[in-house]
């Protein structure tokens, strides 16, 4: 998709506010009627859903241009998803999230980058992971857990898949550890890459950087194929983004077949005769000043 694309969506909206507050039949007090965290600390209508909507269809117009501020307001928004679930709900259907995601590959293309997006991508394509540590860091957790690995040219039904937080701390890889071991004592046929983990990528695509992240996914998802795993099983919601939303859009189907997820012990593990299905939107595992956009 395009900019371009979502004039559609940008034409729709007629500034009824309903992305910055909560319906006005529901406040109570000013205190707690803000739902956008960016319209709520900046205070001017530009940092808002509906604003962001308002300067794509002006540069699809051909009335502005991508420019500094541009950036500024692409990248003060956490992409909650609380402004694109307040128009669906209590409105038109708009894609707010999506015209936003669509505004940042603008200012990508433009060449308006900000340095510590640029370190993450860089991390991506050279390190393997999005936090901008060496590859050479990530933990091994499978350390004493039988196992199965992808470089053993194994096969198994569930690529367990533990993200890149999960791999890089001692306390959460400790946790991914413990969850494969439960599951393993349950009888999944688990397989993982272990140390040699591609990352889910799903923050290059949050910042716009989408060749990047096209790269990175299909390198992930396209591995499926290959170890005979056609379900995926994540420890962290960024990981359960990546495969539900990120992959299917790629057509990385081996990942991405299953549409049901089981909870158990903070894990996602296929569910066969689930139909409840969950997905959507999740925070961001980096620090705010990255997911903002904003210099350190």
């Amino acid at each position: 998709m395009a900019l371009m694309n979502y004039k559609a969506d940008q034409g729709w909206c007629n500034r009824c506010s309903n992305c910055k507050w909560i319906p006005s039949y529901r406040i109570k007090k000013t205190e707690t009627m803000y739902i956008c965290p960016a319209i709520t600390k900046y205070n001017f209508n530009a940092y808002s859903g509906c604003g962001k909507l308002e300067i794509g269809y002006s540069i699809n117009d051909g009335h502005s241009e991508v420019c500094e501020s541009t950036q500024n307001v692409a990248y003060k928004c956490t992409l909650c998803g609380a402004c694109d679930y307040a128009c669906k709900v209590f409105r038109k259907d708009i894609d707010v999230s999506e015209n936003i995601e669509e505004l940042r590959k603008e200012c990508v293309n433009a060449g308006y980058i900000y340095p510590q997006h640029q370190a993450i991508v860089d991390s991506i394509r050279d390190n393997g992971n999005q936090l901008c540590r060496p590859a050479g860091d990530r933990l091994d957790w499978t350390e004493g857990l039988a196992i199965k690995k992808v470089s053993e040219d194994a096969q198994g039904e569930i690529y367990f898949y533990a993200g890149d937080i999960n791999t890089y701390s001692w306390e959460l890889a400790k946790r991914t550890k413990a969850v494969a071991s439960l599951l393993l004592k349950k009888g999944l046929d688990l397989i993982t890459s272990g140390t040699a983990e591609p990352t889910a990528a799903d923050k290059a695509f949050d910042l716009g950087f989408i060749e990047a992240g096209k790269e990175a996914a299909q390198k992930t998802g396209g591995g499926g194929k290959k170890i005979g795993s056609e379900n995926p099983g994540d420890t962290g919601c960024p990981c359960f983004r990546g495969f539900s939303l990120v992959l299917s859009a790629l057509r990385c189907r081996a990942w991405s077949r299953s549409a049901a997820y089981y909870r158990t012990s903070g894990t996602h593990v296929p569910g066969r005769n689930d139909s409840s299905g969950q997905g959507g939107r999740v925070e961001s595992n980096l620090p705010g000043s990255l997911q903002s956009g904003t210099p350190q």
